[in-house]
């Protein structure tokens, strides 16, 4: 992303934070892998600072890989979620990286997260996302057991689910009730078992459709912007240049951040199993979701 991008997303969020109540400011830095070049870092600090002269919070999430994180990167920011894609020792061995026979890959990102520990806090953790599968669902419980030796109440182990989508290689075999039953009950004994904090919070639909709020949107590296919702990338997306306000970002988005009335009614919205909104697209889903079983594990948990 080049400096005049970087300039002109600062200007419009300066304006906007001037112009607006709010009461925090969210910047996901993603990729790619975003640690392989650190040109947001400057672009954080003034950011921050933006923040700070008008006492909002800044808060910031990086998603990568691992491979490059070191405490100096975690140091740089005052209140942080650095979330890596670490499944088990047996999924990177066998088929993430056996063209490269890169087979190491899972000690050296856990080597990285070990020598960060001393730098975390409430305010800088680290999630480690366990995408999980047909085919690891039942190494969980060893992961774990390694990731409890890092002895840290910093490190969060969130298992999660990835869908199918319309030309990605990836195929996930395991039926998302089955992952829901899953998760929402052994996964979480497991982590009481090893000691490690529990979800500090559930993984709803509405995650995964961030465009539905009024003021959201996503800046590709060559300056186009769309919505932070998964959208795929486009070169009929427009540039962040062509625009003087996010009021303008917002109307141009206007047809597709608006909840459905069976949303806004729903009692259950913010645990919704699906992408939500679904804007009466799909069929609501929300009664098979298992908030319910979590709620009961924890009840059980408590009880012992």
């Amino acid at each position: 992303m080049n400096s005049e991008t970087l300039h002109k997303l600062l200007k419009l969020i300066d304006d906007f934070l001037h112009k607006k109540r709010i009461q925090r400011v969210n910047l996901s830095i993603i990729g790619g892998e975003p640690l392989l070049n650190q040109i947001y870092i400057p672009f954080c600090n003034t950011l921050k600072e933006l923040c700070k002269n008008i006492n909002i919070p800044l808060k910031v999430k990086i998603n990568t890989n691992g491979l490059l994180l070191t405490p100096e990167i975690i140091t740089l920011f005052d209140n942080l979620e650095v979330i890596i894609p670490l499944n088990c020792r047996n999924e990177y061995g066998r088929s993430i990286f056996p063209k490269n026979n890169q087979t190491n890959i899972f000690d050296s990102v856990l080597s990285n997260i070990s020598t960060c520990r001393s730098v975390l806090n409430e305010q800088r953790k680290i999630v480690l996302r366990y995408n999980t599968n047909k085919d690891n669902i039942n190494d969980f419980e060893d992961y774990l057991k390694e990731i409890s030796e890092l002895k840290s109440s910093y490190i969060y182990v969130i298992p999660e689910y990835i869908f199918n989508a319309k030309g990605n290689t990836y195929n996930n075999k395991l039926k998302k009730s089955e992952f829901n039953r899953w998760s929402q009950s052994d996964a979480v004994l497991l982590l009481k078992k090893y000691n490690l904090p529990l979800p500090y919070k559930m993984l709803p639909g509405v995650n995964y459709c961030k465009g539905i709020c009024k003021y959201t949107f996503k800046v590709y590296g060559d300056g186009r912007f769309s919505l932070c919702n998964g959208d795929e990338f486009s070169t009929d997306l427009p540039f962040l240049s062509s625009i003087n306000n996010i009021d303008e970002i917002s109307s141009i988005f206007h047809d597709k951040k608006i909840y459905s009335s069976q949303c806004l009614d729903c009692r259950k919205f913010f645990i919704c199993p699906d992408k939500s909104p679904c804007k009466k697209t799909t069929k609501c889903n929300v009664k098979n979701y298992e908030m319910e079983k979590y709620l009961m594990t924890l009840i059980k948990l408590k009880r012992k």
